[in-house]
This record gives C-alpha cells, sequence and structure tokens, in this order.
C-alpha cells in the first residue's frame, strides 16, 4: 500500500543492506524482501491508497495516485476491479456515460472484495445504465445493489442515485 517512490527506497534498502551484510541468510533474508515489494507493486499498484483518496471525496487525489499505476494489465483480479470501480466514477463525474458503464461493469464483475463495495459499484453502474438510455436495466441493476446493502452510509448513497436517476437524464453525477 506503499506508493510508488517509498516502495523504491525500501527496495534500494533492502538491495544495499543484503550487500553490506557477510551473513548469506541475512542477505537473501533482504534480497526477499525487495523482492516481496516488487512484486507487491506489480499486484497492487496504488489501487488501494487512490480508494482511499475516492472514499474521502477526493477525486483529483485519486485520480493522481491511480495515475501511478505503472503496469495495470499485470494488477491482481481485486486491485483490477477496484481500478475499474474508479475509472467508472471518473466517467461518471466527467458525464462519459458510456465509459462509465463498461468500467463499472467490469468492475462487478470481477470480484470486489466486500458485499457492500460490490453494491455500490452496481448503485453507480445503475446511474450509468441510466444516463445511457437502458432505464429497465438500470433500475434492476438499483433494485440488486439495494438488496445486497448492509451499511446504513450505503443506503444514503444508493439513495441518492435513487434521486439522480428520478430527476432525470440531466441531474449531477453523484460523488
Amino acid at each position: 500500500m506503499f506508493t510508488l517512490p517509498i516502495r523504491g527506497l525500501l527496495f534500494a534498502i533492502a538491495l544495499v543492506l543484503s550487500y553490506l551484510t557477510d551473513h548469506l541468510y541475512v542477505r537473501l533474508g533482504y534480497l526477499a524482501a525487495s523482492i516481496v515489494l516488487a512484486v507487491g507493486y506489480l499486484r497492487s499498484g496504488t489501487v488501494a491508497l487512490a480508494f482511499q483518496a475516492l472514499r474521502s471525496g477526493s477525486l483529483p487525489q485519486a485520480r493522481r495516485l491511480l495515475a501511478q499505476t505503472r503496469f495495470p494489465n499485470w494488477l491482481s483480479a481485486q486491485s483490477r476491479a477496484y481500478r475499474e470501480w474508479m475509472l467508472g466514477i471518473f466517467a461518471l463525474d466527467e458525464k462519459r456515460w458510456t465509459n462509465a458503464r463498461d468500467h463499472l461493469q467490469s468492475a462487478v464483475e470481477h470480484g470486489l472484495r466486500t458485499p457492500n463495495d460490490r453494491s455500490l459499484a452496481e448503485g453507480y453502474l445503475a446511474l450509468a445504465l441510466f444516463h445511457c438510455g437502458d432505464v429497465p436495466a438500470a433500475h434492476q441493476r438499483l433494485t440488486s445493489a439495494k438488496e445486497g446493502m448492509a451499511k446504513p452510509e450505503g443506503f444514503e448513497v444508493l439513495e441518492q442515485i435513487e434521486h439522480a436517476m428520478s430527476a432525470g437524464p440531466e441531474s449531477k453525477p453523484i460523488q
């Protein structure tokens, strides 16, 4: 969950320490630690940090952090799902409804960690579908999202999405 510069620094420190020691097992330990940091970055990137920024309401920071993920194709399935969710939210914010629908559909299909996260992503997908003109599918997705939601704050977001859908296609995106 470290940014690329911090991972790079830790990687460099582990490599330097591996060369400064005369003990084979300690050297191997440092080398293993550096490999774990590198592989961890490739599998998770900065997705978790970006998602935390998104949940705190900072879209610009979330965009900046997500852009630091250098190899999105190497992300784990779960990290890829959260990346797609955030890309869908960014597209909703920019009123790029088709892109939002595609990213959110991918997020819902590819393994978000919790039922609440899946329900929220499905709610945002409902909003994108609504703006794409697929009103029956939008209402079906919103109903499904409500059924899967367990947290009160999640219900509030889903109610905002429902309100935006009832206000019509020119409604503002939900944050």
